[in-house]
């Protein structure tokens, strides 16, 4: 995590924003709980832009079509990812295709240390 992230990035997810270090793990720890058997496979190649990038994925079971999909648009300093904005759609519904407007709802979330 600490190679890949700065220690004051920010993620964006449905449920609110992940700030730090730690606040990010317990994101990604509660992900990996609710479904422990799936696998995270990209689609396509990453495009970069400057110090932007995005990057299309699919999750599902190893070797099964995604039970759904998604995009996350990264910006970088320094070599390390200081913000992510993650948007995942049923499989049902392909990344990029017309939904209805949500909000992403919630407060910030900090680490306490």
């Amino acid at each position: 995590m600490k190679e890949l992230y700065t220690d004051d990035c920010v993620v964006y997810v449905p449920p609110g924003a992940f700030i730090g270090h730690e606040a990010l793990d317990k994101l990604a720890g509660a992900l990996r709980a609710t479904h422990p058997h799936f696998v995270y496979t990209p689609h396509g190649e990453p495009q970069v832009l400057h110090n932007a990038g995005r990057l299309a994925w699919g999750s599902g079971p190893r070797g099964e079509k995604p039970n759904y999909t998604g995009l996350d648009v990264i910006v970088v300093r320094d070599n390390k990812i200081i913000s992510a904005a993650v948007a995942a759609a049923c499989a049902t519904r392909p990344v990029g295709a017309p939904t209805t407007r949500y909000q992403i709802r919630g407060r910030a979330r900090r680490s306490s240390a």
